[in-house]
């Protein structure tokens, strides 16, 4: 009996719940994962999965006139005695500035158009993250000609987007598997800065995206898996954040090397920041696997 109830199952029924389609990623995952292990070791279906596989395939606690032991959701010990992996999205937290949004470029843009007789760094000169600061070590006074920049009306809504940003945004969120989130900070005086990052998102990726949008000041205390931010040092209340930080390359960042932190050159490589989810996604798999 327990031989002719595996046989159907990975004959017929594992080929149909496995199509494109045909169950969220996160179960399909599953049951390949309950397929490549079914000969060599009995196993039990998590509930979600087993739930679909009753509805669907043994309403009346059979399939082709073969009794699955235990009730229709499993809920008894059935033939296949183990434990399943339970798969989970990886969530991608997504900075705004300096990795969506060109804030460096805009920024001298203003700056320059402004004040046409200060000095001002090249973008590739800048180093630091606040560009107030270096700004000050040339002159004092041009902190607050900076600021009074970025606190402006318009600013933040008018920054022209990085090249490929848009793209892999929307290609991530087409991945099965993923959920994506912006993650961003405002600035002290966010009169203006506050609006118009939701505006920019409603402008550049539609309003169906506004509701992924998380706009705070300590992005430690927001949970990820990843976090794709051009600040070299993410701190906050937490001091060990759920989330990887991996450093997006910029030339205000260039200098800084930390040892084990992974790097994203840009948006222009899919195959980089892909490769990056599915190591993350890897690294999921073992962990709940471990726990089992």
């Amino acid at each position: 009996m327990r031989t002719l109830i595996r046989t159907t199952i990975l004959s017929t029924v594992f080929p149909q719940l496995t199509k494109p389609g045909s169950l969220p990623y996160s179960q399909r995952a599953s049951i390949c994962c309950l397929r490549e292990r079914a000969n060599a070791n009995p196993i039990v279906l998590n509930n979600n999965i087993s739930r679909q596989l009753s509805r669907t395939f043994f309403r009346s606690n059979s399939f082709n006139g073969v009794t699955v032991a235990g009730s229709t959701h499993f809920r008894k010990p059935c033939a296949f005695m183990s434990t399943l992996p339970i798969m989970s999205n990886v969530r991608v937290l997504v900075d705004m500035d300096g990795v969506l949004a060109d804030f460096e470029k805009h920024f001298l843009a203003k700056f320059r158009e402004q004040y046409p007789d200060e000095p001002y760094i090249e973008v590739k000169d800048r180093r630091g993250f606040y560009v107030t600061e270096q700004y000050e070590k040339i002159k004092p006074d041009l902190k607050a000609k900076c600021l009074e920049i970025m606190e402006a009306p318009g600013f933040f809504l008018n920054l022209p987007p990085i090249p490929g940003g848009l793209e892999a945004v929307r290609a991530m969120d087409q991945m099965d598997g993923v959920d994506v989130f912006f993650c961003t900070a405002s600035i002290n005086k966010y009169k203006y800065c506050v609006t118009e990052k939701f505006q920019w998102i409603d402008n550049h990726f539609g309003a169906e995206f506004i509701n992924k949008l998380v706009l705070t000041r300590d992005k430690t205390v927001v949970s990820g898996d990843l976090i794709i931010d051009d600040k070299p040092e993410i701190t906050g209340a937490e001091k060990n954040p759920a989330w990887e930080h991996i450093l997006f390359s910029t030339p205000q960042n260039s200098d800084i090397h930390k040892p084990n932190q992974r790097r994203l050159s840009g948006w222009k490589d899919p195959d980089e920041w892909k490769q990056i989810i599915d190591s993350k996604r890897q690294e999921k798999e073992m962990r709940m696997s471990a726990k089992q």
